[in-house]
């Protein structure tokens, strides 16, 4: 029907180049896990993977939709999606128990997450760098932590009103120890560096305080 003016018709074509481009992503996405992924790491790695290849098809069929829905001629536009069976999406969305599984996966210090994200290299000071500091700091807490919910839900001790009044009292009434004390501050001045934004003075120079200190 459209011949050569296909090439004109630019945004119909893109949408044919999109098809393409997230069908390859889907196959890629498959490839790796089956063979890039160890067998013992393929569990925490299903996640990933199975939000990966569903968002590519899912966006493979809106570019087929959007092409048929903007194909000029109505009798071809309705004969292809005859043939084809192509009236409303039906790749299954992604469901928020997925979006739970992967954000749970995500969180965790886990060998397949080091193995994706092995090109991302931080660098001390910059923005990545910072948030993996207290991502760390927090998983090395975790069970620190949990112990300081149990407590303030016992009424051990009582809650300050900021983190690091909160361990200062959780040391008083023993409920940690010295050392886990300096684990919790420590965790606690790198969490609050990734979540500040930043300070400036009159003269527009950055202010440093205790948490950059700790972390340069």
């Amino acid at each position: 029907m459209l011949g050569g003016k296909l090439k004109q018709a630019e945004m119909l074509s893109a949408r044919l180049g999109d098809v393409m481009s997230y069908l390859y992503a889907a196959m890629a996405s498959i490839r790796y896990y089956e063979t890039k992924v160890a067998s013992v790491d393929r569990e925490e790695a299903a996640p990933y993977f199975h939000y990966a290849t569903r968002w590519a098809l899912q966006n493979a069929e809106k570019a087929i939709l959007d092409f048929l829905d903007n194909f000029p001629s109505s009798a071809t536009r309705k004969f292809m999606r005859l043939i084809t069976c192509t009236y409303s999406a039906k790749m299954p969305k992604i469901s928020d128990d997925l979006v739970r599984e992967l954000a749970t996966q995500a969180q965790l210090n886990t060998q397949i997450k080091k193995q994706l994200t092995h090109l991302v290299k931080p660098v001390v000071g910059d923005g990545n760098y910072i948030n993996e500091q207290a991502y760390l700091a927090k998983i090395d807490c975790l069970e620190l932590l949990a112990k300081l919910k149990k407590a303030l839900r016992r009424k051990q001790f009582g809650a300050g009103v900021k983190f690091a009044e909160t361990v200062d009292n959780a040391l008083a009434a023993n409920i940690i120890n010295e050392y886990e004390h300096k684990k919790l501050q420590d965790y606690n001045l790198k969490r609050e560096r990734a979540i500040r934004v930043d300070e400036f003075d009159f003269d527009l120079e950055i202010i440093k305080d205790k948490a950059d200190l700790k972390i340069a």
